[in-house]
């Protein structure tokens, strides 16, 4: 199973999902997307917290022109004023987006946007309350964060801090604790939701510094890795679907060392040494003999208990009033623990990565990734 974004790589809801931020009229060819949004990486504004058993809504959106489809399609338009845009609209571009649930099919054969485009003046305040709320947060975990950082540094594992921070912790660990607390939806992939299940949205402008974690998973063994848009240059092949499963089952091998192809393949990447063995943190989800891993799970437990107490409800209901509970926790939370992370670079507690910030060289990748396995049968 593949969960995470990006990977380059018949859905009917009555749910309709309205657009907030202003507006842009398209009269003129190729002005539906917002000009601050022309020749931004689509991972840089697009967000995506689903499961997809292949590849994620952002390749259907970046193909062809149907990212303009969707900006135009905030408000319900016919495929007549969808021929306004820079390239004619296909019949078969519309279908496609429909059946991946992306656009949905209104009275009247016109069409509307499904999924939240949250733009000024209410991003910019939906940012402020998140940064308040982030803030907050990190005055209160900071003794937390320091015991966290003195386990890894026992494991010599400091290069990775960041990267298991944030996606074990609050990537992983806080969400599995706001579906169990019923506070966000499961993703459970199901027959009505064949390509993806869960919650997409764009919201802009685009932020300075976004993160994300890709995670391949299967039979007990989970390959974690954090990225960025600045990092996805130096990730090169961790990527690609070849990359990823090679690296994969290398994971899932009991074998202490890789072959020497694959040794090879992943060169200069700093994820194995000379002879092949893993230079990157491997955690067993143990909670009560790994204690790195019982340290993740207790954190994300009182990151989840402070979240919902200093949650803004009633603010992010007044925000975005057409979405559900879910999905509003799901698309705050997200700018919650970006500004955590900000916070936490900004105070020296947990510096994030250079090549994060495109600025470190490849040989520093392997402090991106790591490996997850559940215990042995006994």
């Amino acid at each position: 199973m593949f969960r995470g974004h990006p990977r380059r790589n018949a859905i009917r809801s009555t749910v309709v999902w309205l657009c907030f931020g202003a507006g842009d009229s398209f009269g003129q060819a190729g002005s539906a997307v917002p000009e601050a949004l022309r020749g931004k990486e689509i991972t840089e504004y697009f967000h995506a917290y689903v499961e997809a058993p292949g590849s994620t809504p952002d390749a259907v959106l970046q193909a062809d022109n149907n990212l303009e489809i969707v900006f135009a399609c905030r408000e319900p338009r016919g495929a007549g004023e969808l021929n306004q845009l820079s390239a004619p609209v296909l019949s078969s571009q519309l279908l496609l987006l429909e059946s991946w649930g992306l656009l949905s099919r209104t009275e009247g054969e016109r069409f509307q946007t499904k999924f939240p485009i949250i733009g000024p003046p209410q991003s910019e305040e939906l940012r402020k309350i998140a940064r308040t709320t982030a803030i907050k947060l990190a005055g209160e975990l900071e003794s937390d964060v320091r015991a966290f950082g003195g386990l890894l540094a026992a494991r010599r594992w400091e290069p990775s801090a960041f990267s298991i921070l944030f996606s074990l912790v609050l990537d992983d660990l806080v969400w599995e604790e706001l579906e169990q607390q019923r506070v966000i939806q499961p993703r459970k992939p199901a027959p009505e939701h064949p390509f993806w299940v869960g919650t997409i949205w764009i919201l802009y402008p685009a932020r300075s510094f976004v993160t994300g974690t890709n995670t391949v998973s299967e039979k007990g063994v989970a390959l974690k890795i954090n990225w960025s848009p600045s990092a996805l240059p130096s990730l090169g092949i961790l990527l690609t679907g070849e990359g990823m499963q090679s690296l994969f089952s290398a994971a899932a091998s009991p074998s202490p060392a890789v072959s020497e192809e694959v040794r090879k393949q992943f060169q200069g990447y700093g994820i194995f040494d000379d002879v092949g063995h893993w230079r990157v943190p491997r955690l067993t989800a143990d909670a009560k003999h790994d204690e790195v891993y019982s340290a993740s799970r207790r954190m994300a437990e009182r990151i989840a208990h402070l979240l919902h107490d200093a949650f803004p409800d009633k603010d992010m209901e007044r925000l975005m009033p057409y979405s559900t509970r879910s999905d509003r926790v799901v698309i705050a939370y997200h700018e919650i623990m970006w500004d955590l992370l900000e916070e936490w670079d900004r105070s020296g507690l947990v510096p994030t990565p250079r090549v994060l910030k495109g600025e470190g060289e490849r040989k520093n990748v392997g402090s991106l990734v790591f490996v997850i396995a559940e215990p042995p049968p006994p």
